[in-house]
């Protein structure tokens, strides 16, 4: 399944649950600045919210008809940055997806704008550090 291709779509509120599954994972709330797992009801008011705010964006990977995680762009106008996140879903973590799943959504989202992109990172997160790093980051 690795080698297959990642396609890459705009979020919708069908993804809600999804991605409040993905959030939730001990491994995910570990290496998340923000520990505590919300409600479902304020997550849920966080995804609707996150839908129609027009400097975020939240895009979901798919292979075939499994969705592979979600990339989010938060963008800042007063400096003109945009910090990136990515949350793969636990089912498809050790399939070699993340760095091709990161990289297109980033060439996804500078098809629409560009911006320097940045990304925070715990630095125990050795795995994200080595993605981002692979895919251009610093």
């Amino acid at each position: 399944m690795s080698e297959k291709k990642i396609n890459i779509r705009t979020a919708t509120s069908s993804d809600c649950k999804d991605v409040y599954v993905w959030r939730s994972d001990p491994i995910s709330l570990s290496m998340s600045f923000n520990n505590s797992i919300p409600s479902y009801v304020e997550h849920t008011n966080w995804f609707n919210s996150s839908l129609n705010n027009a400097d975020r964006k939240l895009y979901i990977g798919e292979v075939s008809s499994t969705k592979i995680g979600v990339c989010r762009f938060d963008c800042n106008k007063k400096n003109g940055t945009v910090e990136v996140s990515i949350n793969l879903n636990p089912n498809c973590r050790g399939h070699g997806f993340s760095k091709r799943f990161l990289a297109s959504s980033i060439q996804f989202f500078q098809n629409i704008q560009q911006n320097d992109l940045l990304a925070r990172i715990k630095p125990e997160n050795v795995a994200s550090l080595k993605v981002f790093k692979s895919v251009g980051f610093q």
